[in-house]
């Protein structure tokens, strides 16, 4: 398993940085281990910001409403690693709880300044929601405003993940991490002026991301705008 130390001991040992299996922790180090460490968290962090539409970064939520509240934030419904709603066509559903999942059915997205008009001034009657728009910060604003438990599900992208434990394991698919290794080399080699180590890790790191970019993004469909 590829887990944030043996990436690192994988870049000091493909970069020949340091002899022996080393760095032996990703915390307490100095120098090039310390070096090393900083250059495949940083690298990890960039890639999962590189792309917008990563599979890996999806997740899906099921969560339920509050009577009289329309406003819904990730973290204030627990979800810890929240970034924003995903709200691609028929991706919210929506039923009543005390019903169950026979009544499921997907709510429309409307713009948020429709919504603002129709639920957000004056006085408004509370009634089963049955449309949705994200404000701009970040809320999940249902309309009409709930007046019971729904449940509602969809799913969200996530925050990007932090390396910063020896065991801790980049969340794309194993096969494709050496990614991070190779990047991760690329910043050690521009920061030697290593020339032929840069361009060794740059063939090499186009090849994993072409990989990763052909696995871990939606495929297009006719009339869809480019993914990056």
């Amino acid at each position: 398993m590829s887990t944030f130390l043996v990436i690192c001991q994988k870049v000091a040992r493909e970069s020949k940085a340091i002899s022996g299996v080393n760095p032996k922790a990703v915390t307490a180090q100095s120098g090039i281990s310390l070096n090393v460490v900083n250059w495949v968290a940083d690298s990890w962090k960039e890639i999962q910001n590189s792309r917008n539409a990563w599979l890996f970064m999806r997740k899906e939520f099921s969560k339920e409403t509050t009577a009289g509240t329309a406003r819904y934030k990730g973290a204030g419904w627990g979800i810890t690693d929240f970034a924003e709603w995903i709200p691609e066509a028929d991706a919210v559903t929506l039923y009543d709880t005390t019903v169950g999942v026979s009544g499921e059915a997907p709510i429309g997205r409307i713009p948020w300044a429709l919504w603002r008009s129709r639920y957000g001034r004056g006085s408004q009657s509370h009634n089963k929601p049955v449309e949705y728009a994200i404000s701009p910060a970040g809320e999940l604003c249902l309309g009409p405003i709930p007046n019971g438990t729904y449940t509602i599900n969809g799913e969200y992208r996530r925050s990007p993940q932090i390396l910063v434990a020896n065991d801790d394991v980049p969340i794309c698919p194993e096969r494709f991490h050496d990614v991070i290794l190779w990047d991760a080399i690329m910043k050690m080699a521009e920061a030697e002026e290593d020339m032929p180590l840069y361009g060794r890790g740059q063939t090499r790191r186009g090849t994993v991301m072409f990989d990763l970019e052909r696995d871990q993004l939606p495929e297009l469909t006719n009339g869809s705008e480019p993914l990056a």
